[in-house]
């Protein structure tokens, strides 16, 4: 045997991965599809995340959930919308029939990116910094808007939840909303809100508070693919 067999036996084992259990460990990262309307789930969208499924894909993962209504691009998923759930549910069930998990990335923006490609702007950042790429300048968050980010984050979580999906990641890396610890050269005052977003990590504890145990979230920082348990293994 070869080692180029070794890994192609080991890429198609299964994985238990917290309380899941995994058919193989073939992954699809999150990444937008352009396929939803007015931020909910269309056929098009439903049929995307099916293939993969149906392709072999053990464990899924959504990308660009938004879960402010005023932060949400045209092509984007509404986390936030209840009016998702229906879609949510036939997206859910569409990849499970496969034997599939699914879970949802949740985004916020922050300051990554230009009013224009929102709904209702402003853009809110710990910090009233330009974004280095876009060089838009967000509003500073107030202790209280960070703690509502907080709720919004769990609320998210829990419309996830309620429309059957296995779990859910924060994205938190490349400078986005959620990012908790930012940079020095980004953010030179430091600490508080103004040091990333109050209770950063709260976003996950958050979810788990409103979970059953074996549904979970993880962060998503960088380069960090580090899954927490979501449910329980499927039949």
């Amino acid at each position: 045997m070869t080692g180029a067999d070794v890994l192609l036996e080991r890429l198609f084992s299964p994985y238990r991965l917290g309380h899941i259990e995994l058919r193989n460990r073939i992954y699809s990262p999150p990444h937008g599809t352009g396929f939803s309307q007015g931020g909910l789930p269309t056929d098009r969208q439903i049929a995307y995340y099916e293939a993969r499924a149906r392709g072999g894909a053990a464990f899924i993962v959504g990308g660009s959930w938004a879960v402010l209504p005023g932060e949400r691009s045209g092509s984007a998923n509404a986390a936030y919308d209840p009016a998702a759930l229906d879609g949510h549910k036939r997206m859910a069930e569409a990849v499970h029939r496969h034997g599939a998990f699914l879970a949802a990335q949740l985004h916020m923006g922050g300051r990554q990116g230009p009013p224009g490609n929102y709904q209702s702007p402003p853009m809110l950042a710990p910090s009233p910094l330009p974004c280095p790429k876009l060089h838009e300048i967000p509003k500073e968050l107030e202790v209280d808007e960070s703690d509502e980010i907080v709720d919004r984050f769990a609320q998210a979580a829990a419309n996830m939840q309620a429309g059957d999906w296995d779990g859910v990641e924060v994205l938190a890396a490349q400078g986005y909303g959620a990012k908790r610890v930012p940079l020095p050269a980004e953010e030179p005052r430091g600490g508080g809100v103004r040091g990333g977003l109050r209770r950063g990590h709260a976003h996950p504890s958050a979810h788990r508070r409103r979970s059953p145990p074996h549904r979970r979230s993880r962060v998503s920082g960088g380069r960090t693919h580090e899954h927490l348990g979501l449910r329980r293994g499927r039949s």
